[in-house]
């Protein structure tokens, strides 16, 4: 009967941890697929006085999904990444301004409809 009451007991201890993790996680867990026609790299957060910090530093391919970087990245604030022009020669960059994150895992969805670009939380 104290064996079984000490496994019920983990299991509440355990269940505990992972609620508690959900409401006061100070970390994002950021994957992004590229939903638009072209390259796009370095997602970076934009700071008030103009200095970027690298988030995700790789290229994405059109159709592909990013690899799950962690960043301590929780609040408002504006994102940019660069974007490669439809024949693959220059690279320009996109603002997202404004974008919210709580914590936790993000899987976001980054898209362009007739020059407009999007960041999608899905």
């Amino acid at each position: 009967m104290k064996i079984k009451l000490f496994f019920i007991f983990l299991f509440i201890l355990a269940l505990s941890g992972c609620i508690t993790h959900v409401f006061v996680d100070g970390e994002v867990r950021l994957q992004i697929k590229n939903e638009s026609d072209v390259s796009i790299a370095r997602l970076v957060v934009l700071s008030a006085n103009g200095d970027e910090d690298v988030w995700i530093s790789d290229t994405i391919a059109p159709g592909a999904t990013s690899k799950v970087i962690s960043g301590s990245w929780v609040g408002s604030f504006d994102l940019g990444l660069s974007v490669e022009d439809s024949l693959g020669r220059t690279w320009s960059k996109v603002r997202f301004p404004s974008i919210s994150l709580d914590g936790g895992s993000v899987f976001a969805g980054i898209s362009e409809k007739d020059g407009e670009w999007a960041f999608k939380i899905r």
